[in-house]
């Protein structure tokens, strides 16, 4: 997995928790978590979030991935992030679909994975194993 498709990763697991304008205790610790697991300081994604609805420095610019499989598991990781607090708000919702799109995932995966995730009984917890952990070398 390239630097920059960490950095992407990260930052648009930030941007799926700006865009419902409200970050629960939750998310802050799954996003802390994750910027360990991609190998970022976690202080500073502490301070990311913590700022995060007037952070002018997390662009919305649409994440494309090196690798289909990365595009993947970010819809996997995202949508259980923003299904996080029991609602999908329809902003996160179109702004994923667009990730999707942009990596190559057409109507059809989107729609399985959407259903997929809503029916699951595993979403993002202390001990939730990212989908991207996969493509990291993590112990």
């Amino acid at each position: 997995m390239t630097s920059l498709d960490k950095s992407n990763y990260l930052r648009g697991l930030l941007v799926i928790c700006r865009l419902d304008q409200m970050v629960s205790d939750y998310e802050k610790l799954a996003l802390i978590r994750l910027s360990k697991i991609l190998g970022f300081d976690p202080h500073f994604c502490s301070e990311a979030v913590e700022r995060l609805a007037d952070n002018q420095f997390i662009s919305e610019s649409l994440p494309v991935f090196s690798r289909k499989e990365i595009g993947v598991s970010f819809l996997s990781d995202s949508l259980r992030l923003a299904f996080l607090d029991g609602n999908f708000h329809l902003n996160e919702l179109a702004w994923i679909r667009k990730v999707a799109k942009a990596n190559g995932l057409g109507k059809k995966y989107w729609i399985d994975l959407l259903t997929r995730i809503r029916k699951s009984k595993t979403l993002i917890t202390p001990n939730y194993i990212f989908e991207i952990e996969k493509y990291m070398n993590v112990s």
